[in-house]
């Protein structure tokens, strides 16, 4: 039995908010009220937002619909329904031929449903007329596309020049922006949220999820959208254009610090395989084996939730020998214990909590101006002596040369004020700042923000957990003994900076026991506290 196959194909997006699809939709719809006995094939294909006029198409639903003609999955007989030929392409003439002519040759009868004409291998070497109608309409189509192309090329290189000159350009931008570039207050808003709660370690998807409610657009934006606004110059008011970022020519969102921050984060977030950074130690701890981070998970053990932590790595794909399990209570114990200097370090000053933003920024900018150089090495190796190339090419080198000088400017003054801390050194530790730091209403996820770029990291290999000490000179050095089911508890040994032995046992609340001295003094102290309960 014969069987239809429609195609539906547009090039614009924006085709897609009005009627084309619902035209060629109810024009296929009226050929198979009229033809029942022919029914619609489950290898029907569409392309929409795919040009014709470049081929992407015959990469995407019109390829699919073209390897099953050949892999006899649609056979002669079968007929080809679309709304007119130029949705089979806008390709040069002779590639629409043989395009066109591969379908028919198989034996399948194209239908153009706009003007009800049906063109068969027979018909079009028989029928000069079909010929004429085929030919006339594959050159109308390409011609059509080309003169539209040389337009937008046009009117595009205009609007660059206009842009490079600081004149104010109206084009379709961003969702936040108005047409002249200027911020729509109530969105810019929504994307500098997005942006703030991302950076201090929420997933686009629960940035969406928790903020749909005060923002019901959200509900519409999938978290690649999210994502593809975060990379967007844009956000700073740069347009990129063919590779080309002319800067100024929109009303800047976030500032150039925060822009670079973020891009820091979205590199960082696709190299780790993480959740989204909801745990207050997320990103703190990382596998001394093979330098990836602990990955968070729950599970729900009778009637509580246990959170614990593996190597991301280990559990991703097995390529790391680091298989021990940390549960959330013993890092938290860890991390209560030596994170207090790293705190102290950043309450010396907020200046210089800035200077290490602005260094992760400038990392990620210059970073960023390497690859755009790297591309137009590229461009000048195939085709030299391009003179805006050349030119271009030495003005990005002298962008990233004074960045780099900019770099080891505030590095130096970070040196210059951030003396080493060690926290068993006479009045090393100003306890006055500290609580002053800790009271300023800091919360979880911005103190382990903090602690990431202030260098805190918990190393975990096998059993043994260790942190360095603000300077790197000592290192707090943790042993993960065992678990007690006796006493519902894990049992941890730690040396100390100075060298000293603490015991611990640690249960899903915190310590419940603590002795400067052996295990077994440990041990001792905990069946002691059973026997007085």
């Amino acid at each position: 039995m014969a069987q239809a196959i429609s195609y539906i194909r547009f090039s614009a997006h924006h085709q897609g908010r009005g009627t084309s699809v619902e035209r060629q939709q109810d024009m296929l719809n009226n050929w198979l009220a009229d033809h029942p006995d022919v029914p619609l094939s489950s290898l029907s294909a569409s392309d929409l937002g795919k040009s014709g006029y470049k081929g992407d198409h015959l990469k995407a639903g019109l390829g699919d619909i073209l390897t099953a003609i050949d892999n006899g999955q649609i056979k002669s007989g079968d007929y080809l329904l679309l709304e007119s030929i130029d949705r089979l392409g806008r390709l040069e003439p002779l590639r629409m031929f043989e395009l066109i002519g591969g379908i028919v040759r198989a034996g399948i009868t194209v239908v153009t449903l706009e003007d009800n004409q049906y063109y068969t291998e027979d018909r079009i070497n028989k029928d000069a007329g079909a010929l004429f109608i085929l030919a006339g309409k594959a050159q109308q189509a390409h011609e059509y596309s080309t003169r539209l192309s040389r337009r937008i090329s046009k009117a595009n290189t205009l609007k660059r020049q206009a842009a490079r000159d600081g004149d104010t350009v109206k084009m379709r931008t961003h969702y936040w922006l108005e047409n002249d570039g200027q911020i729509i207050p109530d969105r810019g808003e929504l994307v500098r949220l997005c942006v703030d709660q991302y950076l201090r370690g929420r997933g686009p998807r629960s940035i969406l999820k928790d903020n749909v409610a005060q923002y019901p657009e959200l509900a519409a934006i999938h978290p690649s959208t999210l994502m593809r606004w975060f990379k967007s110059v844009a956000l700073i008011g740069n347009w990129d254009t063919k590779g080309e970022i002319i800067k100024g020519v929109f009303e800047a969102l976030i500032d150039e610090v925060t822009f670079w921050k973020l891009q820091a984060r979205l590199k960082a977030s696709s190299k780790v395989m993480s959740p989204e950074q909801k745990y207050p130690l997320s990103g703190l701890v990382n596998c001394g084996c093979c330098g990836k981070r602990f990955y968070f998970r729950r599970k729900q053990y009778k009637e509580s939730t246990i959170v614990y932590a593996n190597c991301s790595s280990y559990l991703k794909r097995g390529n790391c020998t680091n298989n021990k399990t940390y549960s959330m209570s013993v890092l938290n114990h860890i991390f209560e214990s030596t994170h207090i200097p790293y705190m102290v370090t950043l309450a010396k000053g907020e200046q210089q909590g800035q200077s290490l933003d602005e260094v992760v920024a400038i990392n990620a900018e210059i970073e960023a101006l390497t690859l755009q150089i790297g591309n137009l090495v590229q461009v000048l190796i195939a085709i030299p002596d391009q003179t805006e190339t050349i030119n271009k090419l030495a003005l990005i080198n002298s962008e990233r040369a004074e960045l780099e000088a900019k770099k080891a400017r505030i590095e130096l003054d970070i040196k210059a004020s951030n003396a080493p801390i060690d926290w068993f050194e006479e009045g090393a530790v100003n306890f006055d700042d500290f609580v002053q730091y800790r009271e300023s209403g800091i919360d979880e996820i911005t103190r382990r923000d903090a602690l990431s770029a202030a260098g805190y990291t918990i190393t975990i290999d096998g059993p043994i957990a260790s942190v360095e000490s603000t300077h790197g000179a000592k290192v707090d050095r943790f042993e993960l003994i065992r678990r007690s089911t006796r006493h519902n508890c894990y049992l941890l040994k730690h040396t100390d900076l100075s060298g000293d032995v603490f015991h611990y046992a640690v249960g899903n609340e915190g310590c419940i026991g603590e002795v400067e001295g052996s295990l077994d003094q440990l041990l001792a102290l905990l069946t002691s506290q059973i026997a007085e309960s």
